[in-house]
């Protein structure tokens, strides 16, 4: 009877041929710019409740159309993001198998972007 037991690794995928990593960190770059978007935006909606509008003539950054960013940044921008990414590090990793297209993933990356940018 053999003490040694079967290599089982030796026949899975490597990280590199399963998961995009640069798209991944496109996804997480992007959403923590659109955090820090929100954020700015939260911030001069903030100022306006202590009767400081730091804006008072502009009308394209009056605290109505930041709430519009804010909202928009933080819902679409920061957290779907930050799942998209997730998901195409996770998914690969979980099933043992690449994402059926790379280019369409890239695709659905600009996609996205241009449907967050769009609605702000």
């Amino acid at each position: 009877m053999s003490t040694s037991t079967p290599d089982l690794t030796a026949d899975l995928p490597k990280h590199d041929e399963l998961v995009e990593e640069r798209l991944v960190l496109w996804y997480f770059t992007i959403s923590l710019v659109y955090m820090f978007v929100s954020f700015t935006g939260g911030l001069l909606m903030a100022l306006q409740l202590v009767q400081w509008n730091p804006h008072p003539g502009i009308e394209y950054l009056s605290p109505g159309r930041w709430r519009m960013i804010h909202t928009n940044a933080i819902a679409y921008g920061f957290i779907a993001n930050c799942f998209l990414g997730a998901l195409h590090w996770a998914i690969p990793r979980l099933t043992l198998r690449p994402v059926l297209s790379r280019p369409l993933s890239y695709f659905i990356f600009a996609a996205w972007q241009v449907v967050v940018l769009s609605t702000a």
